[in-house]
């Protein structure tokens, strides 16, 4: 994890904000520019877990990952075998908060947060990346891995 993001107080609203956000920009550019400027977002924000990735391999993204469940209280399970790393959320962290304050969900929530900016992470450092999600029961199977 950056470590800037380390040094800043956890405020779970965040992902609320992302979400307006997602909607916002779908509603007034559309879903293909809304797509297009997630990912470069997704480059800038993530520069430094991507050159770790392309250094240090799976770990990386995997201790990424740990971090911040552990920090928002998440709910996952880790499996790896040498060539991939699957976490299995149980609870999303930012889909729980959002429910339990009865906020609306944007429906491109998990699609971007999780698909979108996780491929253009794995992709930009030389792996490959899968996710199935269930938005509303905040599940997910992701994973990583090389070819």
């Amino acid at each position: 994890m950056d470590p800037y993001l380390k040094k800043q107080s956890l405020h779970k609203d965040f992902h609320y904000t992302l979400s307006l956000i997602f909607d916002f920009l779908k509603d007034n550019y559309g879903k293909d520019e809304m797509d297009r400027i997630m990912k470069k977002v997704g480059r800038i924000i993530y520069a430094p877990l991507i050159e770790e990735m392309k250094e240090k391999g799976l770990p990386s993204i995997e201790k990424h990952i740990k971090e911040l469940m552990d920090l928002e209280e998440g709910k996952f399970e880790v499996d790896k075998d040498g060539r991939s790393v699957t976490f299995r959320v149980l609870r999303c962290p930012a889909i729980k908060h959002m429910k339990d304050k009865g906020l609306d969900i944007s429906d491109d929530f998990c699609r971007i947060s999780t698909g979108l900016v996780s491929k253009e992470i794995a992709e930009n450092a030389g792996y490959r990346f899968s996710v199935d999600y269930d938005q509303d029961k905040g599940q997910c199977v992701q994973k990583f891995w090389k070819e």
